[in-house]
């Protein structure tokens, strides 16, 4: 039955009732009423008996979800709470996190000056090993390189005082040998060319 059947039914016993005088026919009425009521609750019955273990594997479905839904529910509730206690703490630390960014900041930079000052202070031994050799570019470019930080960001290092008065000293030999090995080349060697060739 529809609801417009149903709303018509309802209509038509209203209707009845307040037609009727006679308390005979309000007694009919009430019991094709009640005969009627009693038709449907066992047509229900049957169709619920016939249909018992769709419907109990209905309930037991909405049951589970429903079940999971109300878990997810409070996992999400949870993650919400732990993301609005960890956005308090973020907001919290914030200058400490600042500040250890800036200790970090620092640090790399004092690593860098130290591993230069290690650099400069081996680098006497490297000019003599490179003279040596003859190696005179990479003595000249290893003077220049270490004399300009001496004398730019490491100038305030007074510990480095003696190691700087030393390159300067080796900048001066290198000079000197340059000279020397110049002068050979230019008056000594090619002279000696010359030499063996008027023989």
């Amino acid at each position: 039955m529809s609801d417009r059947e149903a709303s018509g039914l309802l209509m038509s016993v209203i209707r009845t009732l307040h037609e009727t005088d006679s308390g005979q026919e309000r007694e009919d009425e009430k019991k094709k009423l009640e005969q009627q009521f009693k038709e449907s609750d066992t047509k229900l019955d049957y169709m619920v008996s016939e249909r018992q273990s769709e419907l109990a594997m209905v309930m037991s479905t909405y049951s589970t979800v429903s079940g999971r839904l109300n878990k997810a529910r409070n996992k999400l509730a949870n993650v919400k709470d732990s993301l609005l206690a960890c956005k308090e703490l973020l907001h919290y630390k914030r200058d400490e996190l600042k500040k250890l960014w800036l200790d970090g900041v620092e640090q790399k930079h004092v690593l860098q000056l130290l591993n230069q000052i290690e650099d400069i202070r081996q680098l006497p031994e490297k000019i003599n090993s490179h003279m040596a050799k003859k190696d005179f570019l990479s003595a000249t470019e290893g003077l220049t390189r270490s004399l300009g930080q001496l004398n730019g960001s490491l100038s305030e290092v007074e510990a480095l005082a003696e190691v700087k008065t030393e390159l300067e000293s080796r900048t001066s030999q290198l000079y000197a040998k340059l000279l020397e090995d110049l002068s050979s080349q230019l008056y000594i060697e090619s002279t000696w060319d010359v030499l063996q060739l008027q023989r």
